[in-house]
């Protein structure tokens, strides 16, 4: 089982065994490890209609390979046709003759074998599995539905990887059939949640507390959960999303604010926590991919174009000893912790596996990767502690050391 099916496998499980009221389960897509899953479940599956789009562009690829070598031999057939008509002779016509009679015989023998060939194919085509409970066909998801083969299955229909359509539901509804009570899809598409909303739930285990923000759950994503606090503003073009198969959190505290073109994406069961009174500006972005934690503290300035990227989006290999070298997606480390306080300046990217003490100060341009202490300043790719001691003022042009937050005036020290 791929990382985070096991969320979408029981969360969808757990809608069909809400709503199917003992009735058998008609599987439609390719995902056979959600048919065994939902048979391990304690529900019978009758029918499973599997999408074969990339087999059938195959068989149309063989076709035309076969077309024209017939078209090939044809020609070849013509061009000795007519060298021998060229030297023809009384004999040698009735010698084509005769070839030509034992051709057709030929021709007549390999028709009969498609014939047989096309009529076996049908046969297993209609044929049941071996224990026959199970009955697997090759279809177009449309036309099927259109036929009414789905009508006599009679069973509760599950969508394994077909993406949830408007079109699909439609046709769905003029066959008698109810979306949850009747059927549901495993991909339900991109869901958008649009500013304004005050608060969203679904089927799938999704929770959107978010009246400030547009959110967007795509796809497979469930028991997602973004809960962010009303007094939390957005600027023009920020969003929030939650990407592959859900299970992810974004949690925004109290007084924060976003400046125009803020992102904050979770990619399955990631983690964005941010605390009270904090304030990022313009075009910048946060990325926890699964398996990571990003979590900042309250009270921290970020400038423009500051990038925080969580996980390391590929998996990394000694090419020698073929041992992995970065950590595997749901590995402890893969967190990014800035504390309390801290100002990071335009264009920083923080990275993996990174940790920044409270009241510290990151330069601008820096790319900032390891583990940090407090009130110190660090910068430069890569980053270094540049200076210990110290501490900032919001204010520039006044700026006074009582407006500092007193708790925030320390003196550095040592990470352990």
């Amino acid at each position: 089982m791929k990382i985070g099916e096991w969320n979408v496998f029981t969360t969808v499980t757990g809608i069909i065994k809400k709503y199917y009221n003992g009735r058998d389960i008609v599987v439609i897509g390719d995902n056979l490890d959600f048919a065994a899953f939902i048979e391990e479940n304690g529900l019978k599956i009758s029918h499973l209609y599997t999408i074969t789009e990339e087999a059938d562009e195959a068989k149309a690829d063989e076709a035309k390979a076969n077309e024209a070598k017939a078209n090939e031999a044809k020609a070849d057939e013509a061009k000795a046709d007519e060298a021998k008509a060229d030297e023809a002779k009384a004999d040698e016509v009735k010698a084509d003759e005769a070839k030509a009679d034992e051709a057709k015989a030929d021709e007549v023998k390999a028709d009969e074998a498609k014939a047989d060939e096309v009529k076996a194919n049908e046969a297993k085509a209609d044929g049941a599995a071996e224990d026959g409970s199970l009955e697997e066909k090759e279809f177009d998801p449309l036309d099927f539905i259109r036929d009414d083969d789905l009508k006599a299955a009679e069973g509760y229909v599950l969508f394994t990887e077909l993406a949830r359509s408007n079109e699909l539901c439609d046709v769905l509804a003029e066959l008698g059939y109810i979306e949850f009570q009747d059927y549901v899809f495993a991909n339900h598409g991109r869901i958008v949640v649009r500013a304004g909303t005050e608060e969203y739930t679904d089927e799938y285990g999704n929770e959107v507390h978010c009246k400030n923000c547009k959110v967007f759950i795509n796809d497979f994503c469930c028991n997602v959960h973004i809960n962010v606090d009303e007094t939390a503003l957005f600027g023009g073009k920020c969003y929030i999303s939650a990407r592959h198969t859900g299970a992810g959190e974004v949690t925004i505290g109290p007084d924060c604010r976003f400046i125009d073109n803020v992102s904050m994406v979770i990619a399955g069961d990631a983690k964005i926590r941010i605390g009270a009174g904090t304030k990022i500006v313009q075009n910048s972005g946060i990325v926890a991919l699964e398996g990571t934690t990003v979590e900042i503290g309250e009270k921290c300035l970020f400038s423009y174009d500051v990038k925080i990227y969580c996980g390391d989006g590929h998996a990394i290999f000694d090419s020698v000893s073929r041992e992995r070298l970065n950590f595997p997606v749901d590995h402890p480390k893969n967190v990014i912790r800035i504390g309390n306080y801290v100002w990071v300046g335009m264009r920083a990217v923080v990275m993996n596996r990174c940790e920044i003490g409270d009241g510290s100060i990151v330069g601008a341009a820096s790319v900032v990767k390891g583990r940090y202490p407090n009130n110190c300043a660090i910068g430069g790719n890569p980053a270094r502690l540049i200076r210990k001691n110290v501490i900032w003022a919001n204010n520039y042009t006044d700026g006074m050391l009582e407006e500092c937050p007193e708790e925030y005036i320390l003196p550095t020290m040592d990470p352990e």
